[in-house]
């Protein structure tokens, strides 16, 4: 019977290809690095827990799961048809019963399934949804699985945006791994548990959401595509016009992976059109310029500005928060893109590192947990000359702050003052070769 299940199983999952990528075509994106490692890694067996907009979610994941065995739990009433209980059978299914009688048997399929390092999905609210997007009561099954079993959850949030014209995306978030200290699973422990894995979803929610409606990953898009026709066509330009030599004061490869997902590029500021030269440094992702208000005042920019996706901020701000920039700038990056900005706040002309820069870098990082890749432009750019940038390594709140504890004002100046120190070395990097490849400098006042 194995050898017959197995060719069924085989034989379905071959002949939906075409159909699959014709209707469903889904996006899968991962909340971080490590969300990307636990989800692939993954070898001694898991939880995928995801919420349940439409019966093509599980098509979805079994197809992402291709080469494994995803064993998931299906209610009794599909049952009732022959051909369906054979599929079902064949993919390693488990029946759950819905009128409230006892699901000892399922329980113990489930369990077998994750002590033999299988992989089950769940859909913890047990049917789909009443409202697209609007997640139903979670059952404690899922938490009693994972702390009775030790194993961890996988939580991942659908869309469920089905459609010949349309794309369903989902996002998988890092492992939630079961606290082995518990004991007695009481009532009050799988609820708490089960709150969490809710709260993780909803976070993925937002994180997808976020990214949909910025365009983050898109490779092109109508909505900033000022930015991306600059950003292709003038590379060629750039590069003959412009020449750039990068001094990687860090490891090259760190700056790489900082900029997989959300991170905030923090520099300093010598001239008007280092926005522009920002986007040719960091070719590899659409960048969100933090930009004064300034800009908008001429007419003919402001098309191009909002195109650009340049976030306007008010400079009067420093007495009081500019809500509406500071917003897209937080969900920018809350769906793993990038924010640029200039925490001096103004250009500097005279080639200085303000010593009291704004603290705006410092709480996007902290509030966003996005790692911040410091540079500073060795010379204001010219044309037809050598223009250098001295890179850093990516500079991680993680490293410096206690994430367990609320984001204070004490906590954001602490950090702010990380930063500070990390741009001083690289500005001082930056004032070594002015003295060496300029002949014709300023007066420039070394850091103490």
């Amino acid at each position: 019977m194995k050898i017959i299940y197995l060719i069924i199983r085989w034989f379905v999952k071959i002949t939906g290809l075409l159909p699959f990528f014709i209707i469903l075509k889904p996006r899968k994106m991962y909340a971080s690095e490590q969300a990307k490692k636990d989800y692939k890694q993954l070898k001694n067996g898991a939880i995928l827990c995801a919420n349940h907009t439409h019966v093509f979610d599980y098509f979805v994941f079994l197809y992402d799961n291709f080469f494994k065995l995803l064993h998931t739990l299906v209610a009794d009433c599909v049952y009732k048809y022959f051909g369906v209980t054979t599929l079902n059978n064949a993919f390693g299914n488990i029946k759950v019963k819905r009128d409230g009688s006892d699901n000892f048997l399922a329980f113990s399929s489930i369990a077998s399934c994750l002590k033999r390092n299988g992989r089950i999905l769940i859909f913890p609210e047990g049917k789909c949804e009443k409202t697209k997007g609007k997640l139903e009561n979670f059952s404690n099954s899922v938490s009693y699985l994972s702390l009775n079993e030790n194993k961890p959850i996988i939580p991942i949030y659908i869309d469920g945006n089905y459609g010949v014209f349309k794309r369903v995306h989902f996002i998988i978030g890092e492992a939630i791994y079961p606290n082995n200290n518990i004991n007695d699973i009481s009532d009050d422990t799988l609820s708490s548990y089960t709150q969490l894995i809710k709260d993780k979803i909803k976070n993925l929610k937002s994180k997808l959401t976020n990214n949909l409606k910025y365009k983050i990953k898109k490779i092109f898009t109508l909505k900033y595509w000022v930015m991306d026709f600059i950003r292709i066509t003038s590379i060629p330009i750039f590069y003959i016009v412009f020449i750039t030599k990068k001094y990687y004061v860090g490891n090259r490869k760190k700056i790489k992976k900082a900029l997989k997902y959300n991170a905030l590029i923090v520099g300093n500021h010598l001239g008007p059109c280092d926005q522009f030269f920002i986007y040719q440094h960091f070719l590899s992702r659409r960048i969100k310029i933090i930009a004064n208000e300034g800009l908008f005042n001429s007419k003919s920019l402001v098309f191009a500005l909002k195109r650009s996706g340049v976030i306007k901020y008010h400079r009067d701000s420093m007495n009081y928060i500019d809500i509406d920039a500071f917003k897209e700038a937080i969900n920018t990056l809350d769906g793993n893109g990038v924010v640029g900005l200039f925490p001096e706040g103004h250009i500097n002309f005279d080639y200085k590192f303000d010593d009291n820069i704004r603290a705006g870098a410092s709480m996007l990082s902290l509030l966003t947990n996005s790692p911040i890749i410091p540079f500073v432009f060795v010379n204001q750019y010219k044309y037809w000359r050598v223009n250098r940038v001295v890179l850093g390594n990516p500079i991680y709140p993680k490293d410096y702050v206690d994430a367990s504890k609320p984001i204070d004002t004490e906590i954001t100046n602490k950090f702010n003052d990380v930063i500070y120190e990390e741009m001083s070395k690289l500005f001082t990097k930056a004032i070594e070769l002015r003295k060496k490849y300029v002949k014709k400098e300023r007066n420039i006042k070394p850091i103490n």
